[in-house]
């Protein structure tokens, strides 16, 4: 991934999130609009198709290009998906309340070995687009490293996002990913942060990986 992509990926993140944000605030105002919204958003088939029809009761300024609507309604899908439901409250075939609530007490599809398998893939691609293989003991060795903990958990988090906007969400581990972030990282969030963590991250066999706590590179044997 090059800072253009990474750029327009974090754009479109938070022009999702965004549009969330705007949904909450509309369920208060036109529960019974809600209400219809609630069974496309919450449909990985339906809700792209919703979006284009409802582009005219939203605030253009949150759709993306025309040739990012796909991946828009994937992010879009997927608050829906894993962190937020919309609640509605009927009387009488009326609606009369409507709330974008978040899920609580939701099961996690994925625990602490789940994340470790995510990191682990993530971390293989990153090498593999450099054209580098890591063996098995440097991929354990690299995910055990407390140095490489931040940017490890960093560039995951970009990497999963990228899949949840082709669709290949992995449910909650998106969500765990970012409340492992320093507040700091997740508030100057940028292309040149995640590209800092990449490079922090790639092996060269013969120079090994630096750990700051142990002052010393770790040579990599392939």
């Amino acid at each position: 991934m090059d800072p253009e992509e990474i750029t327009a990926l974090l754009a479109l993140q938070r022009r999702a999130y965004e549009l969330v944000l705007h949904l909450a605030g509309l369920a208060r105002r036109e529960p019974a609009f809600m209400k219809n919204a609630a069974r496309h958003l919450s449909s990985r088939r339906e809700c792209e198709s919703w979006l284009r029809a409802e582009r005219g009761q939203l605030p253009e300024h949150l759709y993306p290009r025309e040739r990012d609507m796909r991946p828009f309604a994937q992010l879009v899908w997927s608050f829906f998906h894993v962190s937020f439901r919309i609640d509605t409250m009927e009387w009488d075939g009326r609606v009369l309340d409507a709330h974008v609530v978040t899920h609580k007490g939701r099961p996690r599809a994925r625990g602490a070995a789940g994340l470790r398998s995510v990191k682990r893939n993530a971390l293989r691609q990153l090498h593999r687009r450099r054209g580098l293989e890591l063996p098995a003991e440097a991929l354990t060795g690299m995910l055990g490293d407390r140095c490489l903990r931040e940017p490890l958990a960093l560039w995951t988090y970009v990497w999963e996002l990228r899949q949840r906007a082709r669709g290949k969400t992995k449910g909650r581990v998106l969500h765990q990913l970012w409340r492992s972030l320093d507040l700091d990282v997740r508030k100057n969030l940028d292309a040149e942060a995640v590209i800092e963590a990449m490079d922090a991250l790639i092996v060269e066999p013969e120079r090994g990986y630096p750990c700051e706590a142990e002052g010393e590179a770790r040579v990599v044997e392939s």
